[in-house]
């Protein structure tokens, strides 16, 4: 219920437009799936590196940790009106794919490893929500 009560606050704190937020209970179990999603696609990503060693890395410029970060990002883009967020965050359980694209990585140990992120750098999140 704690690390439950992290990430709906986490959600409930972004804003589509000034005023207009993300219901964090309304989106909490699609927020988790997403945190859990994007941490089960990383171990699965490394146990099949350690089985079959690691590739040489597919896209120039990114290491292979960094592009299956970058590759869930992608996921979640999106071109919208205003008008459809505002409805969105107010009666949808999923939140804007602007948030589910950067929210689970912001909380991923593995994604600031990946990144060298740093304590209050805009991609961690504080406080880190870990719900497994």
């Amino acid at each position: 219920e704690q690390a439950a009560k992290c990430v709906e606050e986490q959600y409930a704190k972004l804003e589509v437009e000034p005023g207009v937020k993300v219901d964090g209970k309304l989106t909490l179990g699609e927020n988790i799936a997403d945190l859990g999603g994007v941490e089960q696609a990383y171990d699965a990503y490394k146990a099949w590196e350690a089985r079959h060693g690691a590739p040489a890395p597919l896209a120039p410029g990114l290491t292979n940790d960094q592009l299956l970060f970058v590759s869930f990002g992608q996921v979640w883009c999106t071109l919208t009106t205003p008008e459809f967020l505002r409805r969105q965050v107010t009666t949808d359980s999923h939140s804007p794919g602007m948030f589910r694209a950067v929210g689970a990585p912001r909380n991923s140990r593995a994604f600031r490893e990946a990144f060298s992120c740093e304590p209050g750098d805009a991609m961690v999140a504080e406080p880190t929500c870990t719900v497994w």
